[in-house]
């Protein structure tokens, strides 16, 4: 939510903050993220540089959540 309430952009150290893990963790966390909601390819969550991108009309359109 904190991604998405930040017009689906927000720094890496920002979102660590945010959830209170440390930078080596947030990495770690964000792959496995990605395995799971970059279905067929499509980018719903990047890593732009140092941001975190989260696309969620993609999420939406993938997992049909309304």
């Amino acid at each position: 939510r904190a991604i998405d309430h930040n017009n689906g952009r927000m720094p890496m150290a920002g979102l660590g903050t945010h959830l209170r893990l440390s930078s080596l963790r947030l990495r770690g966390t964000l792959s496995r993220m990605q395995k799971v909601v970059n279905v067929d390819g499509m980018p719903t969550l990047e890593i732009d540089g140092n941001d975190v991108v989260l696309r969620p009309e993609l999420l939406r359109s993938q997992f049909v959540i309304e």
